[in-house]
């Protein structure tokens, strides 16, 4: 079979629905994908934590279901996740970035279903500019302002996290 050499797909802003395709994950070249502002209606497809060389992933503004999946976390080049505006739910992995790179500077998460704690421990990465979560919870405010240290921007509403764990500061 003969890799394809795609490296950019920007199909934002299209009447998309139902779910991302699994020959997405053979595009192993692919270092962009925008999809982001259709009505795509799935779960966050885990075949695409199988593209290597990614470094941008929009998929913001869907109606994306599901938890999420840790093969992303697989992504060492990735600078920008932003997989707001959808319906994630449950809680965001530990420890991601235990088996990166230091690539990711945005990660967005806002506007989601996501639930539990923020584990901040996991967000050690003080190359991260922007961390956006949008949660709606009672959390420890001076920890959450902690956050900032590291980073150019951090939103934290629109979610039902519960509590911000224990964490350091590099």
């Amino acid at each position: 079979m003969t890799t394809l050499k795609l490296i950019n797909v920007h199909l934002n802003q299209n009447p998309l629905q139902g779910q991302i395709p699994t020959s997405f994950g053979q595009l192993r070249n692919l270092t962009f994908l925008q999809i982001h502002t259709n009505t795509l209606a799935s779960s966050l497809p885990t075949h695409l934590g199988d593209l290597g060389n990614l470094q941008t992933l929009f998929l913001y503004n869907n109606s994306l279901t599901g938890q999420f999946p840790l093969e992303l976390w697989k992504l060492s080049k990735l600078i920008e996740l932003d997989l707001s505006s959808n319906e994630i739910s449950g809680s965001i992995p530990v420890n991601v970035n235990h088996t990166r790179d230091a690539s990711l500077q945005k990660l967005s998460l806002a506007n989601n279903l996501l639930s539990g704690s923020i584990p901040t421990d996991s967000f050690n990465c003080s190359f991260c500019s922007t961390l956006m979560f949008h949660i709606i919870a009672s959390v420890e405010v001076f920890t959450l302002f902690s956050l900032l240290q590291s980073r150019h921007l951090v939103h934290a509403r629109s979610n039902i996290f519960n509590s911000i764990t224990t964490f350091s500061i590099l």
